[in-house]
């Protein structure tokens, strides 16, 4: 009977030993948010994630007996209790790994891609657009963070594609945001979008004006074209001229003074002194035109 107890002891002290070292050991994985991330990458938005919370596990319990490294420290700090504060400056790859201090030396890791997605796109910053007929143009976005601060995104993955107006204007490239205007006889707007493949809540539009181009200028004084004319007149009296476009249409004009004795504003001509000078008005559109007149201010 006495050697029947000693055995079940004996049997009891190892089974109870079997358990302790099966509670032991084991090995340790790396959860957030009770995902476990052990030994795999794990991409990280740094523009809503600024921190996370890593948290050590072996056979499906917490572990406190550990220390916590990170293998760049500028990128990515993580403290005694697994909590990482991620640089926002920082872009790329940085392992964050967990040992165990009970002795038994055991380790796990899981590596941390840091980047910023697309959440908002906006062109408000084009208050509608206007180009010429066979004339290109290229626009960019403005990515606004769900705070509602500018950023500059990782790898943005963009489309760029014309919802109306497709028979006058098209893109190069859907990837690229260089819009190719055709020819027009009148001017025809166009719709353009551009969208994140990556958020498919990220969109925005922008309406562009296509006008034909520029062919002539001419200069007009009290109704009377005076394109490369010269005419006199007092230097004490300003000159009023205007300037017509054809084909006719609100395209863009810049006046500019050969002299620095008379300032020319929208047409307008006031002269300071005496002097001959050459008034020009040009298209802005890009197609080159101009028209010009000589004034004698004496």
């Amino acid at each position: 009977m006495r050697k029947t107890l000693s055995l079940f002891l004996a049997a009891a002290m190892l089974l109870g030993l079997g358990l302790t070292a099966f509670a032991d050991g084991g090995d340790i994985e790396i959860r957030y948010n009770n995902d476990n991330i052990s030994f795999r990458t794990m991409d990280v938005d740094t523009i809503v994630s600024r921190s996370l919370h890593l948290e050590a596990f072996c056979n499906g319990q917490k572990m406190n007996s550990v220390s916590w490294k990170s293998s760049n420290e500028g990128m990515a700090h993580v403290d005694e209790n697994g909590f990482v504060v991620i640089n926002l400056e920082k872009e790329g790859e940085v392992i964050i790994s967990c040992q165990s201090t009970d002795g038994t030396g055991r380790i796990c890791s899981t590596k941390l891609r840091l980047y910023k997605r697309v959440h908002n796109l906006s062109l408000d910053h084009y208050t509608g657009y206007c180009m010429r007929s066979n004339s290109l143009v290229s626009f960019s976005p403005r990515y606004i963070s769900p705070m509602g601060i500018e950023y500059s995104p990782t790898n943005p993955n963009l489309k760029w594609d014309v919802v109306s107006g497709g028979e006058f204007a098209y893109f190069s490239n859907p990837s690229s945001g260089t819009l190719c205007a055709g020819q027009v006889d009148r001017p025809e707007n166009v719709l353009v979008r551009l969208r994140s493949e990556d958020n498919s809540k990220a969109v925005a539009y922008l309406n562009v004006t296509i006008n034909p181009a520029v062919e002539k200028i001419s200069i007009f004084r009290a109704g009377v074209d005076v394109s490369g004319q010269s005419f006199t007149n007092s230097a004490s009296a300003p000159v009023k001229l205007t300037a017509k476009v054809s084909p006719d249409q609100q395209a863009g004009i810049m006046w500019s003074s050969s002299s620095s004795n008379a300032k020319v504003m929208d047409g307008l001509v006031i002269a300071s002194a005496p002097c001959t000078v050459i008034i020009t008005a040009a298209a802005t559109d890009g197609s080159g035109k101009s028209a010009s007149v000589t004034i004698n201010f004496t």
